[in-house]
């Protein structure tokens, strides 16, 4: 039997209602996490911006690397909403629908390099240890670079809010979501 033959009952399956309901399970995913994600980064970086923010992701270390999941969490929920609601918009308009997708890609791809940066300031504080004379310089540069972070990830969420207006004029433009067809 060949690929093409095994595929076709398969990917006809999904009705857009089943779709939406994935997406809309997905998309509360993307959220939660995100809050979650937000709230753990806001425990590192004291609004005093001071050196001793960076010294807590060493003390609260287990917590530091468990908010990096909610990161990922973030990243592959949005990635899946953003597969999804692609398909589900596609007919009411394919080139919006296809920008609003490469938008949110693009946020995703900034959040995504974010989390790279996620652990540089506890290696920073790490070396430290083996170096005290710098110790004040290096917490310095640990804060600097949890700063930047920040910044990345906040570069994502411009992206994620585009996103969400474009997205929110393709459900007005739609016909198929409306309340007079139940």
């Amino acid at each position: 039997m060949s690929a093409t033959a095994m595929a076709g009952p398969i990917t006809g399956t999904a009705t857009p209602r089943f779709k939406a309901n994935v997406a809309g399970i997905l998309y509360c995913a993307n959220m939660l996490a995100f809050v979650l994600a937000a709230y753990v980064h806001s425990r590192f970086v004291i609004a005093a911006g001071t050196a001793a923010a960076a010294s807590n992701a060493l003390v609260i270390e287990p917590l530091y690397r468990f908010s990096l999941t909610f990161d990922l969490i973030a990243v592959a929920s949005g990635l899946a909403v953003t597969a999804l609601f692609f398909d589900l918009f596609k007919p009411v308009s394919g080139r919006l629908s296809l920008f609003a997708a490469y938008v949110n890609l693009m946020g995703c791809a900034i959040t995504a390099a974010s989390c790279l940066l996620h652990f540089v300031p506890l290696a920073i504080l790490r070396v430290a240890d083996y170096f005290p004379i710098f110790t004040a310089k290096l917490e310095a540069l640990a804060l600097l670079f949890l700063k930047l972070r920040v910044q990345t990830a906040a570069m994502g969420i411009v992206f994620a809010g585009v996103y969400c207006l474009l997205i929110a004029f393709l459900i007005f433009r739609s016909t198929f979501l409306s309340t007079e067809q139940r």
